[in-house]
C-alpha cells in the first residue's frame, strides 16, 4: 500500500525489466507514482539480496521533489534508470536519475498550458516522446549516460573535472607570457566589459523568460494527430507507435529519422 497526493489522472508507471544489481541488491520491480507531497514522485523498488529469489523481499523508496505544482504526467524508463514527469500546465518536463533522484534534464514543450496525454522513453533511454491534448507530438533527445573516467598518464583513472584541469594546465604550458602593452590593453578591455555587463543587467529577462531559455526544446514535432492520441515505444526498438481515439494507428521509425548528429 502506497499513500499519494490526490491523483485524479491515476498516474502510475511500472517496470520489471531492470538488469544487474546495485551494491549487491537485485531489483525485481520498480513503481513510480505521485508522492505524498504535491509535485513529488515516489519511486518504490522491490529488492532482494539474491537474483532469482523472493527471499528477503524488501521495498526501497526514493523521493523526488519534481515540480512546485501537481504532476501532469509520469513515465518510468523500461530499464528503470530514468523517470520523467510533466508539470500540471504541461509546459515543462523534467527527467531524473531513478537511482539517485538527481535531475538530469529540463525539457520545454511550449509556453501555453495543455494536458499531457502520454510520455514515452525508448529502450535505450535516448529519446523521449509525448503527446498533448492539442493533438501534437513532441520528440526530445535525452542526454547519454555520463562518460567513463579516462585513464591518466600513470594508469589511474581521472574524473571529468580532473581532465579539465589537465587540459587547462597543458594549454597554459605553451601560452606565451603577455607583454606589458598587452596587459594594459587587457585591463582596458575588462573595464569596457564590466560597463557592458552593467548595462545588460538592466534588461535581464524575467525568471519565466530565463526558464524558457534554459530549457531544452523538442527537435521534432507532429501536429494534427487529433485531440486524444497517446504514444509508446515498441520494446527494445526505436519504433514509436501513435494511437488515436479515431482508431488510427501510426508507426514512426526513429532510427532513420532521429535527431541530427553534432
Amino acid at each position: 500500500e502506497v499513500e499519494t497526493a490526490p491523483n485524479p489522472k491515476g498516474l502510475l508507471s511500472i517496470t520489471d525489466q531492470e538488469e544487474g544489481s546495485i551494491s549487491g541488491i537485485h531489483s525485481l520491480l520498480c513503481v513510480a507514482c505521485p508522492g505524498q507531497r504535491k509535485g513529488s514522485i515516489l519511486l518504490r523498488r522491490m529488492t532482494c539480496p539474491q537474483a532469482g529469489s523472493l527471499d528477503g523481499l524488501l521495498p526501497v523508496d526514493t523521493h523526488i521533489a519534481a515540480h512546485d505544482g501537481a504532476l501532469g504526467g509520469l513515465h518510468l524508463s523500461r530499464d528503470g534508470t530514468r523517470v520523467a514527469s510533466a508539470s500540471k500546465r504541461g509546459t515543462v518536463l523534467r527527467v531524473f536519475d531513478a537511482m539517485t533522484g538527481a535531475r538530469l534534464q529540463e525539457l520545454r514543450r511550449g509556453s501555453t498550458p495543455t494536458e499531457i496525454l502520454s510520455i514515452a522513453i525508448n529502450g535505450s533511454s535516448t529519446l523521449l516522446a509525448l503527446t498533448s491534448e492539442k493533438g501534437t507530438l513532441h520528440i526530445f533527445a535525452l542526454n547519454p549516460p555520463a562518460p567513463a573516467e579516462a585513464p591518466s598518464d600513470d594508469g589511474e583513472t581521472c574524473k571529468p573535472e580532473e581532465q579539465k584541469m589537465q587540459l587547462r594546465d597543458s594549454y597554459s604550458s605553451w601560452v606565451p607570457p603577455e607583454s606589458t602593452d598587452a596587459s594594459a590593453a587587457a585591463g582596458r578591455n575588462n573595464s569596457m566589459l564590466g560597463r557592458r555587463v552593467q548595462a545588460i543587467s538592466k534588461i535581464t529577462p524575467s525568471a519565466r523568460a530565463r526558464g524558457l531559455l534554459r530549457s531544452e526544446w523538442s527537435f521534432a514535432q507532429v501536429r494534427g494527430l487529433g485531440p486524444l492520441s497517446v504514444c509508446l515505444f515498441q520494446p527494445d526498438s526505436d519504433v514509436l507507435v501513435l494511437l488515436s481515439s479515431d482508431g488510427a494507428v501510426r508507426h514512426v521509425n526513429m532510427t532513420s529519422s532521429g535527431p541530427p548528429g553534432p
